[in-house]
């Protein structure tokens, strides 16, 4: 005999639902329009005294806490997980590395897809939690995969010149502006690379290569000789 078909109950309209049930299930939503409606409350009576009263202490609090609730409450119902990176760089600023890494790998599985590659947030992170070891292999993982993408190169030599790793940084840098200066920087993306690149080198003590690149960024056009030059210097 065969079983009637039953509707699984995730799939069954809601009916009738009670206010109280209804609240319940939209707790992080229902937070933030608390904490909203309170924080505003309390900024608009102490203001423009705020930061000369402790009341400061409470609003401020309040709208970090609802600014977080309502991140949350976005997230939650958001399918691709577009909004969770957003997460991943609080949690990464607040110095909870673990965490951070563990947000942007879930973005990932819900198809946060974005140029560079995704995985480059947590290369990064990485080496801000100096796990250098992991960071490198992640990096040479990225650029690997695609060599020629400029935008990856950008991100790991960036990476590199912000935790202090000025030889990375250099090899990086150098390679993303040769890809980028060889097809004339469609990407907009040359000042920023030249800029970090000549900063590292500058760490490193080499003041006057550092000089050089820093003519052949301002001086250069395509087409001439020195825009050639630059080609061979900058690798």
């Amino acid at each position: 005999m065969n079983e009637p078909l039953i509707r699984p109950d995730h799939l069954r309209p809601e009916g009738e639902v009670g206010v109280a049930a209804w609240l319940l299930r939209r707790r992080a939503a229902v937070a933030a329009g608390v904490l909203g409606v309170v924080a505003f409350c309390v900024v608009a009576i102490v203001q423009p005294e705020l930061w000369a009263t402790p009341d400061w202490r409470v609003s401020v609090p309040g709208f970090a806490i609802t600014a977080v609730a309502s991140i949350v409450s976005l997230v939650r119902r958001e399918p691709g997980g577009y909004w969770i990176w957003a997460i991943g760089l609080a949690l990464a600023a607040a110095g909870q590395y673990d965490e951070s890494i563990a947000t942007f790998e879930r973005a990932i599985e819900l198809g946060w897809d974005v140029v560079p590659d995704a995985r480059c947030e947590i290369a990064r992170v990485l080496l801000e939690a100096d796990r250098h070891d992991q960071a490198d292999e992640l990096w040479q993982e990225l650029w690997a995969a695609n060599p020629e993408e400029q935008w990856t190169l950008n991100a790991g030599g960036l990476s590199y010149h912000e935790a202090g790793r000025n030889e990375e940084a250099i090899k990086w840098l150098g390679e993303g502006l040769r890809l980028a200066l060889a097809v004339d920087d469609p990407l907009q993306i040359v000042d920023q690379m030249s800029d970090a690149r000549r900063l590292s080198l500058k760490r490193l003590g080499r003041r006057e290569e550092a000089a050089t690149h820093l003519r052949l960024a301002v001086a250069l056009s395509p087409g001439t000789t020195l825009y050639r030059d630059a080609l061979d210097r900058l690798g």
